[in-house]
Parts: structure tokens; C-alpha cells; sequence
């Protein structure tokens, strides 16, 4: 379940934000479930929440966001998208899946 729309339209830090929602909050946002206003919304809230990680620029145009035209065409999960978002502001949420080593 993605966070609440209250906890969205703060647009601010949310230390309970967990990996789980993080997940879904991305997975609404690559279906386009979301309205205009509810997209910016989210895109503001994940700014806040994933500082440097330029989540927009990842969702949108992953090439541009990883340095390399292969990524251009890649189908990335919401999964995938919030490990390398985290991994880029250096953020650990709950729930997130331990990296192997």
C-alpha cells in the first residue's frame, strides 16, 4: 500500500516511509494511475523523501539518469527504481531487501 494521500500532499520528509510503499507509490506512478495533480504531488513527496535521487529523471528518461543510452529502452521495476534511487541519497527505509554482497 502506498503512503496516504494526507502524507503525500505534505510533500515534506516522512521518517515512517517504508521500502513497501515506496514500492507501490512507484509502481501507481509507472501505470499512470495517477491524476496530473496526484503525480506532481508524488513526484514532490519523493523529492523530499529521496533528496538527489532525481526519481523523475529515472522514471522518465533512465538513460539520461544512469549515463548510458542502454537504459533508455529498459523496463525497470518499481523494485529496481527504488533500490537505485535509495542507493543514490543513501537512504535505508524498513523493509527494504538487504543488498548482496
Amino acid at each position: 500500500m502506498a503512503p496516504s494521500p494526507e502524507r503525500i500532499a505534505r510533500g515534506a520528509f516522512d521518517p515512517d516511509l517504508t521500502f513497501a510503499e515506496l514500492v507501490a507509490l512507484l509502481d501507481a506512478l509507472l501505470a499512470e494511475a495517477l491524476g496530473e495533480d496526484a503525480r506532481a504531488a508524488a513526484l514532490r513527496y519523493l523529492d523530499a523523501n529521496l533528496p538527489d535521487a532525481e526519481v523523475a529523471l529515472l522514471l522518465e528518461w533512465p538513460g539520461e539518469w544512469f549515463g548510458n543510452r542502454w537504459f533508455e529502452e529498459a523496463a525497470l521495476s518499481p523494485e529496481e527504481i527504488a533500490g537505485y534511487a535509495l542507493e543514490r541519497c543513501e537512504r535505508q527505509l524498513p523493509g527494504q531487501p538487504l543488498e548482496d554482497d
